[in-house]
């Protein structure tokens, strides 16, 4: 079957482009984010194993990478060859909560 392109928004490319290139393994480093730095985006997996996917988790509004960490051994028992990216949301002012500063992919006015 042919295969389709798919477009990737500017912010994801940035996001990722660490992990293109990135050898396996157990590493934690700092991505490219929005308005704010926050923390280092974690990439887990077994360095033992040689990846052959990519599992991207983000997190919810104001968590973090560390918040949603332990699920990782978990998913990775059913998925061993997998490399695990936990990337953590830039803090920015979110509209829907005052403007109160947070982690957050995007802002949110309402719902």
């Amino acid at each position: 079957p042919a295969m389709r392109s798919r477009r990737v928004s500017s912010y994801a490319f940035r996001l990722l482009l660490p992990f293109m290139s990135a050898r396996r393994g157990v590493s934690a480093f700092a991505a490219p984010s929005g308005p704010q730095s926050a923390a280092p985006v974690l990439r887990l997996g077994r360095s033992d194993v040689p990846a052959t996917a990519s599992v991207l988790l983000l997190h919810g509004l104001g968590d973090s990478a560390e918040g949603i960490r332990g699920i990782v051994p978990l998913m990775a028992k059913a998925v061993p060859h997998a490399r695990f990216v936990l990337p953590t949301a830039p803090i920015r002012p979110i509209t829907m909560n005052g403007g109160f500063p947070m982690t957050g992919w995007d802002d949110i006015v309402g719902f």
